[in-house]
């Protein structure tokens, strides 16, 4: 098989991921989509959204994440984050696909 030059020859999706803190503003934790207008999570009122179907699509993972955010005074870094992250993934479902539930 040839391939030219800008195709794709593969295509993954991401087990866990987080937005770093100086995109975190105007970036969708789901899609990660860039916007003006997202909408923050009620609970932890760090995370945001572009509307409801990506807050529904992070639930399973953001809501544990959710209930260890609002304890904390600042926002954690973004390895941590990540760090958590991996372990709620890996405990919610430990063959989770990021993208599985929406596409």
């Amino acid at each position: 098989m040839v391939w030219k030059k800008g195709s794709v020859i593969m295509e993954a999706k991401p087990y866990a991921h987080v937005i770093c803190q100086k995109f975190i503003g105007n970036h969708c934790n789901f899609c990660m989509k860039g916007s003006e207008h997202l909408k923050k999570c009620g609970g932890c009122k760090s995370i945001r959204y572009c509307g409801l179907t990506c807050q529904k699509g992070d639930w399973k993972i953001h809501k544990t994440e959710c209930e260890i955010m609002k304890r904390v005074p600042n926002l954690p870094t973004d390895s941590i984050r990540l760090y958590l992250r991996l372990i709620i993934c890996h405990l919610v479902r430990p063959t989770f696909s990021f993208y599985s539930e929406i596409l």
